[in-house]
């Protein structure tokens, strides 16, 4: 609604009176779950995990079919390492909303930390079945991929993705990774640049952009990078 709208905007922007406006959303609607799950979304983000939970299940004691609140325990489990807990949180979100690709997004993240690199696969891509255009399920396919050195099954996955968002610093990043051990540092120095202008504080993405350029033999863009 309008006030959980309002809240994150100011929240996004450092107003300290979102607060305000969550609590008049949830005063508004008491059976409304979404001003429940905005803030376990905010107190994860935030680095708190037992405040998200606390959200997530305050959000399920309102409706407990809201697969936005499972996705968020699933997520907050993820994080804490608790994988069985998080994929069992997956699988409930997709009892409630079967065509939920965010789900079938995380699950494959969870088969893939429990090297079940198979069961991860067949999630991103129901994911990406549902929602051709998910982002971080194109990313994390290829990731996938780049791993098990498919290299053109890779490529294919991150030029979608940056056919998506030009300026995607995953899909950047690590498609310049690959490049560069594919022996192309040129093609990876100027992907390296586009994830340094997307996040311009992560020093990695300047360190593989250095390297790459001396590997081309860029020096200009070999001392551009030594100048952050």
């Amino acid at each position: 609604g309008t006030f959980v709208r309002l809240a994150g905007l100011e929240r996004k922007m450092g107003f300290e009176n979102w607060k305000i406006n969550l609590e008049a959303a949830k005063a508004r609607d008491p059976r409304d779950p979404m001003p429940h799950i905005r803030e376990g979304d905010w107190a994860q983000d935030d680095d708190l995990p037992e405040e998200a939970l606390a959200c997530y299940y305050r959000a399920l004691e309102i409706d407990d079919r809201a697969a936005k609140a499972w996705i968020g325990i699933g997520n907050t489990e993820h994080r804490k390492g608790n994988e069985v807990a998080a994929e069992k949180a997956f699988r409930k979100a997709l009892e409630c909303d079967p065509i939920a690709y965010e789900a079938w997004n995380d699950l494959g993240v969870v088969a893939e930390a429990t090297d079940r690199t198979s069961d991860a696969e067949q999630s991103y891509l129901h994911a990406l079945e549902l929602e051709p255009e998910h982002l971080l399920a194109l990313v994390n396919l290829a990731n996938l991929y780049m791993k098990s050195n498919q290299f053109d099954a890779a490529s294919t996955r991150y030029e979608q993705a940056l056919a998506i968002k030009e300026d995607d610093f995953k899909a950047n990043y690590n498609y310049g990774l690959l490049q560069s051990s594919i022996g192309k540092p040129r093609v990876a120095a100027a992907l390296f640049g586009r994830a340094c202008k997307a996040e311009p504080t992560e020093l990695v993405a300047w360190s593989q952009r250095m390297r790459a350029c001396r590997a081309a033999g860029m020096w200009k863009g070999c001392l551009d990078a030594a100048d952050v």
